[in-house]
Parts: C-alpha cells; sequence; structure tokens
C-alpha cells in the first residue's frame, strides 16, 4: 500500500535513508556526522575560513561542542593511538609512532599561518618523514636534523612488514569457511 504522494520506491528509499542517517548517528560514522552538520549550516557563501568555523562552532554549540573542542579531543585521540603502536615489534611502526605526536604539535603551532598547498611545502621541511623508496633505492624527501626516521633500516624493515602482511593474509585465508 502506498502513502499519498509517495511511489513504492520513493517510500523505499525514504525509510532506507532515514533508517542509515539513524544508525549513522548511532554508530558515529563521520560521512553522516558530516551530512548532517552540512545541513544544518546556514545556506549561504562564506567569505573566508573564520566565518565557516563560525558557523560550525553554533552548530556544535548546541551540543555543547566548539571546533576547538574537537580538535583538542581529535589531537589526544591521535596521540593516544600513537601511544599505542610504539611498543610495536616492528621497529618502523614503533619509530613512526614516535614522530606523530612532534610532527602533530608542529602541524598545530603552524596551523594558522597559511592554508592549502602553500602550507604545506612551507612547512613539511619541518616535519620528521620517512624515506621514500626509489628506484635507486630509500632518500629522505627533506632532510632534518634529529628525524630519527632517517636512522631507520628500511631494507629490512620492509622484509618484517611482508612476514606481517604473509601472516595476516594466511590469517584471512584460514578464517574462510
Amino acid at each position: 500500500m502506498n502513502s499519498p504522494g509517495f511511489t513504492t520506491e520513493q517510500l523505499n528509499d525514504y525509510i532506507y535513508f532515514n533508517a542509515s542517517l539513524k544508525n549513522g548517528l548511532k554508530f558515529l560514522e563521520r560521512p553522516i556526522l558530516f551530512y548532517v552538520l552540512l545541513q544544518l549550516m546556514e545556506k549561504k557563501k562564506f567569505e573566508n575560513k573564520q566565518e565557516v568555523i563560525q558557523e560550525i562552532d553554533r552548530i556544535l554549540s548546541s551540543c555543547g561542542l566548539s571546533c576547538k573542542s574537537i580538535i583538542i579531543d581529535a589531537r589526544k585521540l591521535v596521540k593516544d593511538k600513537a601511544n599505542l603502536i610504539i611498543h610495536s615489534d616492528i621497529n618502523y611502526f614503533a619509530k613512526i609512532s614516535q614522530t606523530i605526536g612532534s610532527n602533530l604539535d608542529r602541524i598545530s603551532r603552524a596551523e594558522n599561518i597559511d592554508s592549502g598547498f602553500n602550507f604545506f611545502l612551507k612547512f613539511i621541511k619541518h616535519l620528521d618523514l620517512p624515506l621514500l623508496e626509489m628506484e635507486s633505492g630509500f632518500e629522505i624527501l627533506l632532510p632534518r636534523d634529529g628525524n630519527i626516521l632517517a636512522e631507520v633500516n628500511y631494507p629490512q624493515e620492509t622484509k618484517a612488514i611482508l612476514l606481517l602482511k604473509n601472516w595476516v593474509d594466511q590469517y584471512d585465508d584460514a578464517c574462510i569457511f
């Protein structure tokens, strides 16, 4: 039986959309939260980044939140997750996790300087970055004094990561009934 004004297909789409929205909110799925945020934003052209932040703050304030509080929580979460990896048996993962907190702090100090690609180009030289595998071997993109990732034995670490990958693949194959 159809509701007045809706075809069966439209009604099914409406039910599916609302169920997806409800589940997305229940499980805190970021794309759904982003969709809701966009729907709540005033429909206008924002002239600059600060206007967008003010509008998001207006919406978040109804939940007792702000952009700043979310960014602080997100940074804490990233650092907490990195601290879990510090004790990895795979040296490369442990080394990468040691750089996450300091890189995040460096980015946080400079986040209002510029935006977009220009920001990235100006700032990348201050980050601890891993070597890149090139045809000629492993090379550093931009050398920085004190970068603990420059000391990693990449060929050896690549072998350890491949062993882990193979173990995961074998485990995955074993779990198929």
